[in-house]
């Protein structure tokens, strides 16, 4: 996979720096005249990744807002030298940040805002209503980088605070791997790129749908212990489907035939009621696409998504092997090993380990059709981006410092949160790194919760939701409801901003 290559490159490539900064300094204790110290002269891998022309900022501060109060905050941030010791990725996160001070001369300063980055109202600490305060103060020049809830995006591009990343292309390349470069590209508007999706928070990464496998299970039911081996390849090759992850039950399932005693009933696929809604969009589904004009247009009254919603209704919801959990009850069900695959977020991965010994494995959410590409979906609310203000007080170095921080995030902290959750070295396990790449890279981020166009409803009932949620729910009326309301959110949208 691209991602794992480059990132091995890249690591492999600081390794090499570090030996010659320490080879240099063995040299001058060895008393060798070196007027010139050879160390000074090696350039970061940073530099070549990025493209980025070595500058310093002598004594000047790179200015971090971010919202605090609840779970999908950014983290981890602002890490100092005692909570680094907590565990890994505290400590990347510690480390890239005392490299970025190295190499910019410039030193991170963090602000906590005490707010909740998807609130919309006084109320519940709206992190919006906190940025729209330090607009009218004048303060917001103050910052940088503005951390925000993906939900907070659309009603804040309506009041032009957004910098359009692309006009700093000397710099900022969100395009690239260290940057979740699908997303980015997807959720661009014009042309032009408001913020950035990327790896300096594991929130974007925790909160990512996959597949979880109990292994446990698997290796009992298949004769060869490989199995797990066998469906990593049909991943890496694009044929791990709906109907090819089905095929791997072997008898298994028995589907909700102890009412009495639920415990005793076993299912092919978990998946929870609240995060249903997620298989459409892995499968191919859309609610909004852009067109010729990169521009929003309402994409679920086109007949391959009505197709879908119907290959649904029929396959996923009347689908005795297939349970849909009660509100996010799917993990004590899995952990009872009562289903042999669970649709949940990657966060999910380890708990049923750590609770009752199963053989936790991760593969991407399905594919539809073999060669399709993957959709890992990614709840809206769930999301953390990244921007520079409008209003900023120097363009030039927070853009600058932008695309350092970024790409040392992505340096330091992905593999990191890896090891972490997987229990294995990222630069020693190529077949599970890339199944971990492959999951990660092609995140997808349902255009219209991210802007608002069906309001912000966190439950996502103005979706396609009750497809899953109702056996009497039909394809046909819920297409055309969720239609009209899209329409209407995007020309209401379109008032208010010009993105022209």
């Amino acid at each position: 996979m691209k991602i794992y290559t480059k990132l091995i490159c890249i690591m492999l490539a600081v390794m090499m720096v570090m030996t010659v900064v320490a080879s240099c300094a063995q040299k001058e204790t060895e008393g060798e005249n070196t007027t010139e110290n050879k160390a000074s002269e090696s350039i970061h891998p940073v530099y070549e990744q990025t493209d980025l022309d070595v500058k310093t900022f002598e004594d000047e501060l790179f200015t971090v807002i971010y919202p605090t109060i609840g779970t999908w905050v950014p983290t981890p941030i602002a890490v100092n030298a005692k909570d680094a010791n907590e565990d890994t990725v505290s400590k990347a996160s510690y480390d890239r940040d005392r490299k970025f001070e190295e190499l910019t001369e410039m030193t991170i300063s963090y602000t906590r805002s005490e707010s909740n980055p998807n609130g919309t109202s006084e109320q519940d600490k709206s992190y919006t209503i906190a940025l729209r305060n330090l607009v009218a103060s004048g303060d917001i020049g103050d910052y940088d980088v503005v951390m925000l809830g993906a939900q907070t995006v659309g009603a804040l591009l309506t009041e032009s605070f957004f910098t359009n990343l692309n006009e700093y292309d000397n710099y900022i390349h969100t395009e690239r791997d260290y940057y979740n470069s699908k997303f980015n590209q997807e959720m661009s508007l014009a042309d032009k790129q408001f913020f950035a999706m990327g790896y300096y928070t594991t929130g974007n990464i925790r909160g990512t749908e996959a597949v979880l496998v109990n292994n446990t299970i698997l290796t009992q039911l298949h004769e060869s212990g490989d199995t797990i081996e066998e469906l990593y390849q049909l991943a890496l090759n694009k044929q791990w489907t709906y109907e090819a992850m089905m095929s791997y039950d072997k008898g298994f399932a028995t589907g909700n035939v102890d009412t009495e005693n639920p415990l005793n009933n076993k299912y092919t696929l978990i998946m929870s009621q609240n995060a249903s809604q997620g298989l459409y969009y892995e499968l191919g589904g859309t609610l909004v696409e852009k067109d010729d004009q990169d521009m929003p247009v309402v994409s679920i009254e086109n007949a391959v998504n009505v197709d879908l919603l119907s290959y649904l209704k029929e396959n996923v919801t009347k689908n005795g092997k297939v349970t849909i959990v009660p509100n996010d009850g799917h993990s004590q069900v899995f952990q009872n090993s009562q289903g042999l695959f669970m649709l949940a977020i990657v966060a999910s991965l380890g708990a049923s380990r750590d609770a009752v010994g199963i053989d936790e494995r991760l593969l991407p959410a399905p594919l539809y059709e073999e060669g399709d590409n993957y959709h890992s979906y990614l709840a809206a609310w769930n999301l953390n981006v990244a921007t520079i203000p409008a209003a900023v007080g120097d363009a030039d170095k927070a853009a600058y410092g932008f695309e350092l921080y970024m790409a040392l995030s992505y340096n330091y902290i992905y593999p990191q949160f890896y090891e972490q959750k997987c229990q294995l070295q990222y630069v020693e396990n190529s077949t599970e790194a890339q199944i971990y790449d492959l999951i990660v890279e092609n995140t997808y981020v349902d255009f219209s919760y991210l802007y608002g166009f069906l309001g912000n409803s966190k439950s996502g009932e103005f979706g396609i939701r009750p497809i899953f949620m109702s056996s009497t729910q039909e394809v046909g009326s819920l297409v055309e409801s969720v239609s009209g309301k899209l329409a209407t959110g995007i020309e209401t949208f379109l008032k208010t901003y010009d993105i022209s």
